[in-house]
């Protein structure tokens, strides 16, 4: 059951995603000797070491990736090191394959379905279909000071799941 629900990162098909240089659709193949794109399918906010993205690596390798750039927002992202996490530890990995699952910290331009790539060869995925929310639920503070801890703990809420939405609505 295992082998047919979760192929191999080799066995699957390759990955469609926007060339931004000629802004037709390309079919990037799993493979590690292709220029190097990611996917950002999670975010979490730690309290001790900030944000963390979790990456699946389309193509390529992470090896000498110092710099990456994010499509999704035209901005060019320092990467410090690309770890692995093993419940609270980090490990770090001297280089990610195709279709490895890796993590970034501390990197402020990345975000949920943000796309990562090289430059040179720019790639733009598609972003992930969030579902509308269908539940609202009206959040007062007793003092000004609690409104300032609500507003930031929503925020880190929102960043970490995008389908959780903010709303400020006067009636409520």
């Amino acid at each position: 059951m295992i082998c047919d629900l979760l192929p191999a990162a080799d066995a699957k098909k390759a990955i469609k995603g926007l060339n931004l240089k000629t802004n037709a659709e390309e079919q990037r193949p799993v493979a590690d000797d292709q220029p190097f794109s990611a996917f950002v399918f999670k975010t979490i906010i730690d309290p001790f070491l900030g944000t963390i993205n979790f990456l699946r690596v389309n193509s390529g390798t992470t090896k000498g990736i110092s710099e990456a750039y994010v499509p999704n927002f035209d901005v060019t992202a320092k990467i410090g090191q690309f770890i692995t996490l093993a419940g609270k530890n980090q490990i770090n990995v001297e280089c990610f394959h195709a279709g490895d699952i890796c993590c970034v910290t501390k990197v402020g331009e990345l975000a949920t379905s943000a796309s990562v790539c090289d430059r040179k060869n720019p790639i733009q995925y598609p972003q992930v279909e969030l579902p509308t929310p269908i539940l609202y639920v009206a959040v007062v503070a007793k003092t000004k000071q609690d409104e300032d801890k609500i507003s930031g703990a929503l925020q880190k809420l929102n960043v970490e799941d995008p389908s959780f939405e903010i709303r400020r609505n006067p009636e409520t």
